[in-house]
C-alpha cells in the first residue's frame, strides 16, 4: 500500500444515503466504491471478500432496495455500511 491520498469526488457528488463507484487507478486491479450516510463517507474496495467478484450488477448499485446494506449482486451477501461486517 503506498499510503497516498486520493480524492475520489466532492462530497455533493454522492447523494445522502447512496453509493457511488470508482475505477481503479492506473496500474491498479480493483475500483472502490464509496456510501454517504449524512457527512460521514464509507469507502471499501469493490470485491466481495467471498468470491472475489465486483458487488454491482450495474454501475453505483451497492446497496438493498431500502439503502440499509451492501450487497453482493453474485451471491447476495449482505454487508454493514459502517464497518462493512458480513450479516447474512
Amino acid at each position: 500500500m503506498s499510503g497516498e491520498t486520493r480524492l475520489l469526488c466532492r462530497l455533493s457528488d454522492i447523494p445522502d444515503g447512496e453509493a457511488r463507484g470508482f475505477s481503479a487507478p492506473p496500474g491498479g486491479f480493483t475500483g472502490l466504491f464509496a456510501v454517504r450516510r449524512g457527512e460521514t463517507v464509507h469507502v471499501y474496495v469493490n470485491s466481495c471478500p467471498h468470491i472475489g467478484v465486483p458487488l454491482e450488477p450495474v454501475p453505483d448499485r451497492f446497496l438493498d432496495r431500502k439503502r440499509e446494506l451492501i450487497v453482493c449482486a453474485a451471491h447476495g451477501a449482505r454487508f454493514r455500511v459502517e464497518d462493512g461486517v458480513c450479516v447474512s
